[in-house]
């Protein structure tokens, strides 16, 4: 399929955009595939063989107890489970007639090979709310795509099991709120914890001072980090750094 022909399908919310060379490395690995109303496209358990993104409409996907979630168009469908080769967890079928971008899984796999960063990125995408937070604040700041995929690849799990100061790195929270002592904290409007799916750590990205807050860890926990010399080296502009 063109390249050209691709462009005009793809929303701009897709996986294409948040990937540099993805879709022109594949553009020839790329089909489009129509459902009838009402098909299922995949059944629970099934594994994904390919990469699906759903062109003309949403997805609806219903778990084995009922549950009924939408997969809006442009949206990947369980890149996660894509990436770890896991069954699906639920049935994926459309109410209308719907055309369907899909990608063999074995030709995106190989793509990525290529580009370790961008499979740390998209499996950080798919599974940390807080990476994507932190994701688009730093879109917001102008931080490129190139950027923010390469600092996606330095991320690190670091386990913690009494109180610190992350004073040198942005850490992402995922697992449950967190206490925090004292209570000062720039990102947020709360009192006293991180919340679930937020980052901290960028008070002292750009000065030597410590943040005026440390973390109170009562049961052993795993964080991903960010040393903030990878920031630095990879971000120049001053007033962006000041900004984090």
């Amino acid at each position: 399929m063109q390249t050209s022909s691709i462009l005009r399908s793809i929303p701009k919310q897709s996986i294409f955009a948040l990937l540099p060379h993805c879709l022109e490395e594949l553009s020839e690995k790329i089909e489009i595939t129509l459902l009838q109303p009402k098909e299922e496209f995949i059944k629970t358990g099934d594994a994904l063989k390919y990469l699906a993104i759903p062109l003309t409409d949403h997805l609806t996907l219903k778990t084995p107890d009922g549950q009924i979630h939408l997969l809006q168009k442009g949206r990947t469908l369980a890149l996660r489970n894509l990436l770890e080769n896991k069954p699906m967890p639920y049935s994926v079928s459309t109410e209308t007639y719907n055309r369907i971008l899909i990608v063999p899984r074995d030709a995106f796999l190989e793509y990525l090979k290529k580009y370790p960063s961008h499979t740390s990125y998209l499996r950080l995408m798919s599974s940390s709310p807080s990476f994507r937070n932190f994701r688009t604040f730093l879109a917001e700041k102008n931080v490129s795509t190139e950027t923010i995929i390469e600092l996606a690849h330095e991320f690190q799990e670091s386990s913690q099991t009494s109180s610190f100061v992350p004073n040198d790195c942005i850490l992402l929270n995922d697992e449950e709120e967190t206490p925090l002592s004292p209570t000062k904290i720039q990102q947020f409007h709360t009192t006293d914890r991180i919340p679930v799916g937020s980052w901290i750590g960028g008070y002292s990205i750009v000065g030597t001072n410590s943040p005026p807050y440390s973390i109170q860890i009562t049961k052993k926990r795993t964080f991903k980090t960010l040393p903030h010399s990878s920031i630095r080296k990879r971000i120049k502009d001053r007033h962006t750094l000041e900004s984090i």
